[in-house]
Order: structure tokens, then C-alpha cells, then sequence
């Protein structure tokens, strides 16, 4: 992704796994500078955001499939932003491994993204049914 003045930035989005349609996300656009920020306070050996990016989705999904070694937590503050903690069980202790800040995404924002979503999936389904005829529900 592209910022206003046309330089690359890194962007997570964190959505509910679940399967739900909600209308609660959190957004972070990792800019070069503001990934270096982070690298000098956490003193990380990532390259650039995009690596950091990819780190953060590897260490989510080890979360989500592994939570004895590691651990995701999401601290949510009043002013509607969010600081996401990824947390590594190294054996006798835990040890905090990258920090990011994340900007609560507006709902009109998660409304038309839900919408496309949605219209994305239904149109995924309708080129299923055209070519493998139309499915049924199991009772």
C-alpha cells in the first residue's frame, strides 16, 4: 500500500477469526519511518515493515494455534486505539518480542469493507454453483 505522498507502508489489519461479521478493527500503516521508530525502541532485528508485517502474521497464527509458546494481547484504551503485544513462552519465562500500535478503523470504513467482503463472497459462491450445480443444506 501507498501513503499520500506515494511511499510504501506496511498495513495490518486485525479482524475478528471467527468467522463473524463485526464491526470492530483495528489498523496499523507501518511507514518506513515509523517502523524505524519501533525498530530503535524495541531494538528489533527486522529489516523493514514488511518483514515486520510477516512477523506479526506468523506470531498471530502461532498464537492462535500454539497458545502454550506464545501469546497475542490486544490492550484496548478509551481513546479507541489499541497496542497489540505479541508474548513468547520461553520455558521459564514469558519474554515480550514486538509491540504495535493500532488506530480503531471507523465504522463507516468496516461497513463498506464488510459489504465488499460479503458481495466478494457471494460472488465466489455463485462461480462454485455455476460450475458444480447448486449446493444444498444438510439437515
Amino acid at each position: 500500500m501507498e501513503d499520500s505522498a506515494g511511499a510504501r507502508r506496511a498495513v495490518l489489519d486485525l479482524i475478528p477469526s471467527d468467522g463473524r461479521a463485526t464491526f470492530t478493527r483495528y489498523r496499523c500503516a507501518l511507514s518506513a519511518e515509523a517502523f524505524e521508530e519501533a525498530r530503535k525502541a524495541q531494538s528489533l532485528t527486522i529489516d523493514d515493515a514488511w518483514a515486520c508485517a510477516m512477523v506479526c502474521e506468523r506470531a498471530l497464527r502461532e498464537a492462535r494455534e500454539a497458545p502454550e509458546r506464545a501469546l497475542a494481547v490486544l490492550a484496548c484504551r478509551h481513546d479507541g486505539n489499541a497496542t497489540l503485544e505479541i508474548v513468547e513462552d520461553g520455558g521459564h519465562r514469558l519474554s515480550s518480542v514486538l509491540e504495535l500500535e493500532f488506530a480503531h478503523v471507523e465504522e463507516d470504513v468496516v461497513r463498506e469493507e464488510v459489504a465488499m467482503e460479503y458481495f466478494a463472497m457471494k460472488e465466489k459462491l455463485a462461480r462454485y454453483e455455476k460450475q458444480f450445480g447448486a449446493l444444498s443444506s444438510v439437515a
